[in-house]
């Protein structure tokens, strides 16, 4: 969807504009990767997987914030989706906020029976 597509580019730009560096891959991270992501402060997920999945990181050492932009496969069903977020949610807490043009509550129906989230 454009107008989602729109909405996570615009922060991109905004996180570019701030001089917050970025990180790019191809595809979803892999493990060796992603056990990486412990200082994660957010991460930006398109839950269609086209174009942007964002994780921003504090550096422990430097004090500089990363961001790594992730480009993945399509996946319509989601599985990939909460795969991903099953392995982060083994290495930090930080905050996911989901974009999509889908109906939330096909999404949410997903993440509880995936036991991501919790209504209410």
């Amino acid at each position: 969807d454009a107008a989602n597509e729109d909405k996570i580019t615009t922060i991109i730009e905004k996180l570019e504009e701030n001089k917050i560096p970025l990180l790019k891959y191809e595809d979803i991270p892999d493990d060796d990767i992603i056990k990486n992501f412990n200082n994660v402060s957010f991460i930006l997920l398109d839950w269609e997987l086209n174009p942007i999945i964002s994780v921003s990181t504090e550096g422990s050492v430097t004090g500089t914030t990363e961001t790594t932009i992730v480009k993945p496969q399509i996946d319509n069903t989601g599985d990939k989706n909460i795969k991903f977020i099953q392995k982060i949610k083994t290495v930090t807490f930080a905050p996911i906020f989901i974009f999509s043009h889908l109906e939330p509550n096909g999404i949410i129906e997903k993440l509880v029976n995936a036991e991501l989230y919790e209504r209410g």
